[in-house]
């Protein structure tokens, strides 16, 4: 590999599902493919991101399926070796425990510099041969301080090596003034209902359950407000069964997937992020303020790198509704408070938060392997 300002980049996921991972990293391999590096993604065949976008005509990204089974398949290493071979593959960008292993190991094989991203702060295995998977990288991208933290304490990794690179958002999709009332219709949402909402993966710790009572303790205070979750996932029936046996089914609505998320957040006048754990920096985050909405949020794992309570946003502990209610009927109070933490979180997001400050930083990245490699 010679050291130049385009790359050959391959990106390996591992994860069938969909989520604010496998979103950061089709962001990532977009906007370097909009700027003219050449990228690969490396995902399953039953995997969404394969069935999203495998058949969209995208210029320099082309996604392709490999099996990604078993951690340190002989036939996935030797094919993902070939592949890097094939294409003359630059950097090898990996992002959970099974590519991690099996691409790592092809390209050490192939003397192609390794990238690791560490997308949740979900507690590491710190024994041996689970730590190992953090050795193999020459870089560790992690999504906020607190991950970086989590990461640089293992056995296998040198702190120099971990690097915290949160996610970012672009001030061109998301802003204000896009029109939310079509989502508000289309919901079923009064116009002059309060709308607070939820938009996220629906799993165990993202805290739905949380969400949704702490909105049957503000509905018992006050009528007028619609709760909305957006998002699918393994535990959408649970939570929708969960609504309807409270009777919330009129004032918690669940829309399912939605790709128009900048008119999601235009259409709320708060949002929640209710985790439990597992969160990084969050990318929900950056989008609200962007939109100059005002955030409400747990303080569950990188969420305090970026949130600071009563600046830019108002936090509770995690796995409390009561809490979780009270801020919320305190920013339903004052029209003041939250206008004050949304322009503050909207300057905080512009000027830190960004898609192209995300990407400068992974590109600095790739060029200092380059370098490397060459020495």
């Amino acid at each position: 590999m010679t050291a130049r300002n385009i790359f050959k980049i391959l990106h390996t996921e591992a994860a069938p599902g969909w989520g604010g991972q496998e979103i950061r990293i089709l962001q990532e391999s977009t906007w370097l493919a909009g700027k003219g590096h050449r990228v690969f993604i490396l995902c399953r065949p039953d995997s969404e991101i394969h069935s999203r976008y495998s058949r969209r005509s995208i210029p320099n990204l082309s996604i392709h399926a490999i099996p990604f089974q078993w951690t340190l398949d002989p036939g996935d290493i030797l094919k993902i070796f070939k592949f890097i071979r094939k294409e003359g593959v630059d950097i090898v960008h990996t992002h959970s425990s099974i590519d991690s292993w099996t691409a790592s190991i092809a390209a050490k094989l192939a003397g192609v510099p390794i990238v690791r991203s560490r997308h949740v702060s979900i507690p590491i295995k710190d024994f041996f041969p689970r730590n190992l998977v953090y050795r193999l990288p020459d870089r560790i991208i992690a999504s906020g301080k607190r991950i970086a933290e989590m990461v640089s304490g293992l056995k296998t990794v040198s702190k120099d090596n971990v690097v915290s690179i949160p996610a970012g958002i672009n001030p061109e999709r998301f802003r204000p003034g896009i029109d939310g009332s079509s989502f508000r219709e289309e919901a079923g949402v009064p116009k002059d209902a309060f709308l607070i909402g939820k938009v996220a993966v629906i799993r165990g710790w993202k805290g739905h359950m949380d969400f949704i009572a702490a909105a049957e303790i503000v509905l018992r205070k006050t009528p007028n407000v619609i709760f909305v979750i957006v998002g699918d996932g393994p535990g959408f029936e649970r939570v929708k069964n969960a609504i309807r046996s409270k009777g919330l089914e009129k004032a918690v609505i669940m829309t399912g997937y939605r790709e128009d998320i900048p008119a999601v957040m235009n259409a709320l006048d708060v949002l929640v992020l209710a985790s439990t754990s597992g969160e990084a920096t969050s990318q929900v985050i950056p989008q609200a303020w962007a939109c100059k909405r005002c955030v409400l949020a747990t303080e569950a794992g990188g969420i305090t790198d970026i949130v600071r309570h009563g600046e830019n946003g108002y936090l509770v502990p995690p796995g409390d509704p009561g809490r979780m209610a009270d801020g919320l009927l305190q920013l339903m109070e004052s029209s003041e408070l939250r206008n004050r933490l949304a322009e503050a979180g909207h300057s905080f997001a512009v000027k830190h938060l960004t898609e192209g400050e995300m990407m400068e930083k992974t590109l600095s990245v790739y060029r200092e392997l380059s370098r490397r490699s060459q020495e």
